[in-house]
């Protein structure tokens, strides 16, 4: 069958006849190899449903005294409408003398089963179907990947036997078998004739023969297809359980890329290889050549126009004949393409065989293209790699072509110059006319006990005794020479300087010094005088012959405080540790001052110095702080001091809350009593401001402040007051006077001893006016606001408000001569008295009453007259006299 852009799953199964299950009773009676169980060397389980199960094997050396045989073989459970019905699948590679030959099986190991139904390349005898797939020559390395696919084709299952020996399919087989559900099992079980429910790959012989192995190196990874992706097994045994073909000789092993490795061993025990499986995931890996001529891959024939598939990881060497014809040479150049994420299918129209290519498409063109080089003069370099004399002429297009960089001409021993190609490499792509530059060098002698580093022009190299370019500079790097981990040179001098320009032949002389790593036991950084001189010293490096003494003394840094008892005196000829006859106490800081029990007495402290290898014990309970906190210790710790430390402690924080009266609160979201007392740190209160005492009687709270979080002493500052319920019964609202304010009178909530005032005035937009009362509230009532009834009474558009039934009676000031008189609800005479039972409205009218007017008049004159004529009289009187 023609393959074009596939990657084949590959299988190896082993033919043979099995009889009954095999037990891993012994190390020279099992098949060897790699199996999963769907268990766990601790107990734990696992199971796999899969349609695809596949094996990995690079082998690099095979020398068996037998006919060796390599086989993955799997349980497939099939599903009817009135069955369970359970086969053995088998995929293997028989190995004999050069060659190796592909077997399939499918056997059905259904409980009282004698037969099977299947159709494929192979043939039936019992209950056994077996293919025999062609010989092959075995090629060392033989990678190849195989496996076993399980789908469906016109209601029938398909198996399909895939193997990278043969380079695609093996054998395509359908049992007959009309299934509801097939899939390959595994699980820690047995079927009901027996057999484990397990995928196994594994070496043995040839129909249940014991066969020892003199070679073998076979790295092995086990694989099943989840969501269309390959991945490991949890767990494998390094032993088969369901093949009578068995090994001796062998072992397995993991490598550090979490495979498999089976190799000769002369010894090995079954059992568990690993609970946790990793190998390196599976690629594949498919080589197509687009044009007719011949391809050889890792030494193999293959005709153009066709596909030919590998496995990887593998590494593959592609090659393709060159032929030169009339200037014409075939060359060819790669293209890789990945598609990792795309799924194609193995059969058109069958979705349930998927599988993850990496394609690699090789391609070669023809080019016909030559261009002339031409260089001044002959010239050392590279064509294509080789290493050749290059002059003027024609190349062929894309010739890659290098030049020696530097090709020199001496003029002194210590002077020359250097040719230089422009330019230095170059691919064909155009005809190219090389020039030659010149570069004057010198020659620079380096004498130095120690390798040395530069910086040369900007580029890190070693400086060594060699030709350097005119006018570049060298800076000498103080890099220090280990001759071993704790000896090495430090560079003491440099002559005649670290750096410099390159003018003229130069000699270099380098002076070092010996240094070898000192360390301080058990402790360091303690003061010592080195070579006289008083310094912090620690582990480092020192100078051979360099003096330390240390001073008995106490000495403190950081966390640590270090008691040298006696003095110290060593010179350092070599690496040496230096024990100190020393004391070493560490701080132990807590977060808070703590109860600590420490040499028998009991410390309360927020830190303490410890001696070394102490016992330091934290007792439970509670630590004031003071100023209202303190901590509560939950767990006693008790710690053995080593290092300075600060223990991480269980503990809560708590704040002292001062409640001068209790009262109802929500704590931390509950309802409760809020007391005075110790709280934890972030504790939420919310002071209940109301609650009832009964109906008609409640209590009124009020708390600064009313909710707060606990973290820091708190007094909260308590009032209560209590409140009576009073119901007011009115037909209008009632104005009233309460603690002082004006407001409306209503059936509510009122602080015991409130005083309620209601005043009778005209304030009222009716023709009521309510009944004065005072009312102190001292407990729970209802009150009867009772009302008079008032109208108004506007005279001359003054108005005023009386009580039904009052008598009113106008009062005017007039002149004699005047009258007044009411005219409007009553007209009446202002004499007269006015009964409001009614809302009325009067104007006074003001006349003349010329009645009592004349009169009087009339008598004045009269009088005035009568005074004349009796004046008269009395002069005519006395005249007479």
């Amino acid at each position: 069958m023609k393959l074009e852009y596939l990657v084949v799953f590959l299988l190896l199964s082993t033919l043979f006849m099995i009889t009954s299950f095999p037990v891993a009773d012994s190390a020279t009676s099992v098949p060897v190899g790699i199996a999963s169980t769907g268990s766990y060397s601790w107990g734990g389980e696992y199971t796999v449903n899969t349609s695809l199960v596949s094996g990995y094997n690079l082998i690099q050396t095979i020398d068996d005294e037998g006919n060796a045989t390599l086989q993955l073989n799997a349980i497939l459970v099939v599903n009817t409408v009135s069955s369970t019905q359970t086969f053995l699948l088998q995929n293997e590679i028989r190995f004999k003398g050069e060659y190796f030959q592909d077997v399939d099986r499918v056997i059905n190991i259904t409980s009282g089963s004698n037969y099977i139904r299947a159709v494929g390349k192979g043939s039936i005898k019992g209950n056994v179907y077996c293919y025999k797939g062609i010989k092959g020559v075995i090629s060392l390395p033989l990678l190849s990947v195989i496996n076993i696919s399980i789908g469906k084709v016109n209601g029938n299952i398909l198996i399909q036997f895939n193997n990278s020996n043969i380079g695609g399919i093996l054998d395509q087989v359908r049992l007959q078998i009309s299934s509801l559900s097939s899939y390959i099992y595994v699980n820690d079980s047995r079927t009901p004739s027996g057999y484990y429910y397990d995928v196994e790959m594994v070496w043995g012989g040839t129909g249940g023969a014991i066969i020892n192995f003199l070679d073998l190196n076979d790295t092995m990874a086990l694989y099943y297809l989840n969501r269309g992706v390959l991945i490991a097994f949890p767990s494998v045994i390094n032993y088969g359980l369901n093949t009578l073909d068995r090994a001796i000789g062998l072992g397995v092993s993991l490598l550090g890329n979490g495979n498999a490795d089976v190799t000769t061993s002369s010894s090995y025990t079954p059992g568990y290889l690993t609970n946790c499986f990793m190998p390196s995931g599976p690629g594949f890996e498919i080589v197509r050549v687009v044009n007719s001529e011949q391809y050889y891959v890792n030494g193999k024939t293959f005709s153009g126009n066709n596909t030919f598939a590998f496995s990887s990881p593998f590494l593959l060497n592609v090659s393709i004949s060159k032929t030169v014809r009339d200037y014409t040479l075939y060359t060819y150049y790669l293209k890789v393409f990945y598609l990792n994420n795309k799924t194609y299918n193995l059969f058109p129209g069958n979705s349930s065989f998927t599988y993850i290519p990496f394609l690699r498409e090789i391609v070669y063109t023809v080019n016909e293209t030559l261009y002339y080089v031409r260089t001044p003069t002959p010239l050392l370099g590279y064509i294509n790699g080789i290493l050749r004399n290059i002059t003027s002429g024609f190349y062929l297009k894309g010739t890659n072509i290098t030049f020696i960089p530097e090709q020199v001409r001496n003029l002194t021993y210590d002077e020359r110059v250097a040719l230089i190609p422009i330019p230095s490499s170059l691919i064909l792509t155009s005809p190219v006319n090389v020039t030659v530059g010149s570069e004057l060098q010198y020659y620079i002698e380096v004498i130095s006990p120690i390798p040395l580093y530069a910086i040369y022009n900007g580029n890190n190299i070693s400086l060594i005794s060699g030709w350097y370019n005119n006018g570049s500079v060298l800076t000498i790097q103080n890099i220090s020479y280990y001759v071993t981990s704790n000896e090495r040179y430090v560079i003491s001098r440099v002559l005649p300087t670290t750096s410099f320009s390159v003018e003229a032949p130069l000699v270099v002389n380098i002076s070092v010094v010996k240094q070898v790593f000192v360390r301080f036991l058990p402790y360091k950084y303690i003061q010592a005088k080195v070579n006289g001189e008083l310094e912090n010293i620690s582990n480092g490096w020192y100078n051979l012959d360099t003096t330390i003494v240390i001073d008995p003394g106490i000495y403190t840094f950081n966390a640590t405080r270090v008691i040298v008892n006696s003095t110290v005196d060593i010179l350092i000829q070599r690496p040496i540790n230096i024990t100190i006859p020393e004391k070493v106490l560490f701080k132990v800081t807590f977060q808070y001052p703590l109860n600590v029990l420490y040499n028998g007495t009991e410390i309360k402290a927020d830190s303490l110095w410890v001696y070394n290898d102490s016992t330091v014990t934290i007792e439970k309970g509670y630590v004031s702080l003071g100023n209202g906190e303190r901590i509560y210790v939950l767990t006693p710790l008790q710690l053995v001091v080593t290092s300075p430390l600060t223990p991480k402690i269980k503990f809560v924080i708590q704040y002292y809350v001062n409640v001068s009266k209790q009262i109802p609160a929500y704590i931390n979201g509950t309802l409760g009593t809020l007391v005075s007392g110790w709280y934890n740190s972030n504790t939420t209160i919310n002071i209940v401001n109301i609650s009832l005492i009964a109906n008609d009687i409640r209590e009124v709270v009020i708390a600064y402040p009313s909710y707060f979080l606990v973290n820091k002493p708190i007094l909260v500052i308590v009032s209560v007051t209590y409140q009576d319920y009073v119901n007011v019964s009115s037909e209008i609202k009632p104005y009233a006077i309460i603690n002082g304010n004006e407001t409306v009178f209503k059936s509510g909530w009122y602080n015991n001893n409130t005083i309620v005032r209601i005043l009778s005035y005209t304030s009222y937009s009716s023709e009521y006016k309510p009944n004065p009362m005072l009312v102190i509230i001292t407990h729970p009532a209802n009150i009867i606001v009772n009302w008079n009834i008032y109208y108004s009474v506007t005279i001359n558009n003054v108005t005023q408000w009386y009580e039904n039934g009052t008598v009113l009676r106008v009062a005017l000031h007039l002149p004699f001569y005047e009258r007044a008189e009411l005219i409007g609800t009553e007209n009446v005479s202002v004499e007269k008295s006015l009964l409001v039972n009614q809302p009325l409205i009067e104007h006074v009218r003001i006349f003349i009453d010329y009645n009592s007017f004349i009169f009087p008049t009339l008598l004045v004159i009269l009088a005035l007259i009568l005074s004349l004529f009796a004046k008269r009289a009395k002069e005519f009187y006395e005249a007479q006299q």
